[in-house]
């Protein structure tokens, strides 16, 4: 069990098992297989007490908050998802081990997209054909954040957002546009959280680091895109 933990936790560190992931998803984009539309959302993680008492200084990102309705340590993991309910490359959020706020956190899984070039050559592709999202992710900054990317968005506004245009009249400017079909593709990142939460693992908090627990989702991430039949598209 300790050579075990020594190999994890040297791959974790030397980057081996993003690189696998990171590979698998380069291979499946060459192939065709890899849907560019992704939709975004958050969802809780509860931790087992044993993930708690990481020493100070060690681990900056311990394990400290409290999940919504409880009072055990938890945190809240973003993801994005393509339509067959893989994760999107690089949206794993550990690090946020308090009630992340889910406005602030869509720039930030933005960043983190990238999908190497066939062959290595060339910069990795990080422009999402379309987003899909709730109301949650509607600030103004986000929305700023995905034209300056050239995304094309679906987000609903928020109710106080779509009273105060209301309040301005025609100086409140023009509602966004929301897309129907779009918007119903937004119950396919939970879907992907349920898979990726079929792991034990996962769903439950075990490790004490929070790059440890990264490691975990970036293991269940690429057995999923292993298990995946290159021809599965059904959403």
């Amino acid at each position: 069990m300790e050579t075990c933990y020594h190999r994890f936790s040297q791959w974790e560190q030397d980057g081996t098992w993003a690189r696998i992931e990171q590979w698998l998803r380069a291979d499946a984009d060459e192939r065709g297989d890899l849907d560019w539309r992704a939709q975004v959302d958050s969802s809780i993680v509860r931790a087992h007490q044993d993930a708690a008492g990481a020493r100070k200084g060690v681990e900056p990102g311990r394990i400290a908050g409290s999940p919504r309705g409880g009072s055990l340590a938890g945190r809240t993991d973003h993801q994005t998802a393509s339509a067959r309910r893989r994760t999107r490359p690089g949206h794993g959020h550990p690090a946020h081990t308090r009630q992340a706020s889910d406005t602030k956190e869509l720039v930030p899984l933005l960043d983190a997209v990238g999908v190497g070039r066939p062959g290595g050559v060339g910069r990795p592709r990080k422009r999402l054909d379309h987003l899909t999202a709730d109301k949650a992710y509607g600030s103004k900054v986000n929305r700023r954040s995905l034209r300056a990317r050239r995304i094309p968005h679906t987000i609903p506004e928020r109710d106080d957002v779509r009273a105060s245009r209301a309040r301005k009249g025609s100086r409140g400017g023009r509602p966004p546009n929301v897309s129907t079909e779009q918007n119903k593709r937004r119950s396919q990142v939970e879907r992907a959280f349920n898979r990726l939460k079929q792991f034990r693992a996962v769903a439950t908090r075990y490790d004490k680091l929070k790059s440890h627990y990264q490691a975990t989702i970036t293991i269940a991430s690429s057995l999923i895109w292993l298990r995946a039949k290159p021809d599965q598209t059904r959403p």
